[in-house]
């Protein structure tokens, strides 16, 4: 069986949500953070050890968010997440969404001005609003109000989700979390941090290989691998 091995530990991750009451979508971002703190406890309990056929087939039918994934779309994301450093901007932009949705998303991760909590889902809560009055396909805006709700609910009190430039493994001797540059200087990001850029990540790469189901498939994957220490 073809299996890819999850080789370290989920970071610790404590589950905050919030209410995000003009995105239709933000029951997927609850569902999300529910579907990563169970997959962290079967991690700890030795019950997840890898992203083969048979685990990720149980996932899918037994997550809080429903999801559709296989090892190809796992193996796309892992090897996309280490594969040296990641330009978030420009892996956005490669893609095949919306100008605007490129616009948002990136925004999603660069746009906010401050470090507090309270500025951060504003930026996000407003950004809602314009991709709900926006002319893109009804998939493609489910997509990304589905992927802007699982970032704004892993957002934690003074949420550090902001200014990300770049997204790599870190280079040292534990090789852990992710390594963030921006405008506010660089060094290893945060749990929330990681796991929201690889959900983003993650989301895309499932979206472009087989649609919606698949996106927050790769979402739940790249979230795991972000959360990796």
């Amino acid at each position: 069986m073809k299996s890819l091995l999850l080789s370290t530990g989920l970071a610790l991750f404590t589950a905050f949500t919030f209410a995000q009451a003009n995105n239709p979508f933000n029951q997927k971002g609850i569902d999300y953070v529910a579907s990563l703190v169970r997959i962290q406890n079967d991690y700890k309990a030795g019950n997840a050890k890898n992203f083969s056929e048979e685990t990720l087939k149980y996932y899918s039918k037994s997550l809080p968010l429903q999801t559709q994934v296989s090892v190809d779309v796992a193996s796309s994301i892992i090897n996309t997440r280490n594969n040296g450093n990641l330009d978030f901007s420009s892996f956005i932009g490669k893609s095949s969404l919306s100008d605007l949705s490129k616009k948002t998303l990136t925004e999603t991760i660069f746009g906010a001005k401050t470090r507090t909590d309270e500025s951060y889902k504003a930026n996000i809560t407003a950004k809602i609003d314009v991709i709900q009055n926006s002319n893109i396909s009804a998939g493609e805006k489910e997509l990304v109000l589905s992927l802007m709700a699982i970032s704004y609910n892993v957002a934690r009190s003074g949420s550090n989700i902001y200014g990300l430039s770049q997204i790599s493994a870190m280079q040292n001797v534990r090789n852990r979390g992710c390594w963030i540059s921006g405008p506010y200087g660089e060094g290893p990001g945060s749990d929330a941090q990681c796991i929201a850029a690889g959900a983003l990540v993650g989301g895309i790469i499932g979206w472009s290989i087989c649609g919606f189901w698949c996106a927050l498939g790769g979402a739940i994957i790249g979230g795991v691998v972000g959360g990796l220490s």
